[in-house]
């Protein structure tokens, strides 16, 4: 009770703090959905088969057990959404949207539900580990990276190979910073179509109840130009870290 009571206590800062990083729930078929919040760039991305819609946080108000979220689309900013949120647990969350009512739309329940939280977002700044730190273990060799739908992900120095089902890539791989946010661009050698973006990197992770961590790589669409980087409609990816060597 007293750790739930420091998440509220009476501040907005604090709330968004708790929430900051990567939440998931399940659908009915087993596939997972995920929320990722971002307080310090006031972004709010909802991920799932393998695509994203990325919100704008307007807003935040605090409300008894819980906190409203006011949002805009990226891509289109006449699509709103209030996010309503409730703390159930220290690590589980109940989610409800509702639309913006001049839009005239019925809301879209398929995300409402319970989530709970993979992790709070590793970002390779001088905060927590250094550039070549963040690259190495990114490229620890042996290591397979493998997301929900069976897509393996491995790197080897400047190399990368990718299999989805009976589809199998590689090329080389290039890690970049936009303003000191971390980013990968690949260049397929085979004519591989998976990897056709550059990908903003986190790294959440996970907790599980033996205190093992379970380290999470997820890849966002985004733009790379002159002005910094910004995000972009296209498939995102969230994979797993599997040692092999273990």
């Amino acid at each position: 009770a007293t750790a739930l009571a420091r998440i509220q206590d009476g501040t907005v800062e604090t709330f968004e703090s708790f929430l900051n990083g990567l939440w998931y729930k399940l659908t009915p078929t087993g596939e997972p959905q995920y929320l990722f919040f971002n307080p310090e760039e006031k972004e709010l991305v909802l991920l799932v088969n393998n695509t994203q819609e990325v919100y704008d946080w307007a807003s935040s108000v605090l409300r008894r057990n819980g906190i409203y979220l006011a949002t805009s689309n990226k891509s289109i900013t006449t699509l709103k959404k209030r996010f309503d949120i409730t703390l159930t647990a220290l690590d589980e969350i109940k989610l409800k949207i509702n639309e913006d009512v001049q839009m005239k739309i019925s809301a879209d329940s398929t995300w409402d539900g319970d989530y709970r939280k993979i992790g709070k977002a590793v970002m390779p700044s001088g905060e927590n580990r250094s550039w070549e730190e963040f690259a190495a273990a990114l490229q620890n060799s042996g290591d397979v990276w493998l997301s929900p739908d069976g897509t393996e992900l491995s790197f080897t120095r400047d190399r990368y190979s990718v299999s989805r089902h009976s589809d199998e890539d590689s090329g080389m791989y290039t890690l970049i910073r936009a303003n000191n946010i971390p980013a990968i661009q690949f260049r397929s050698l085979r004519g591989g179509k998976l990897f056709e973006n550059s990908y903003r990197i986190s790294f959440p992770e996970e907790q599980g109840a033996d205190n093992s961590v379970k380290e999470i790589l997820m890849l966002r669409p985004v733009k790379i130009s002159t002005h910094g980087m910004e995000s972009i409609i296209g498939e995102s990816f969230v994979f797993e870290r599997l040692n092999r060597g273990s």
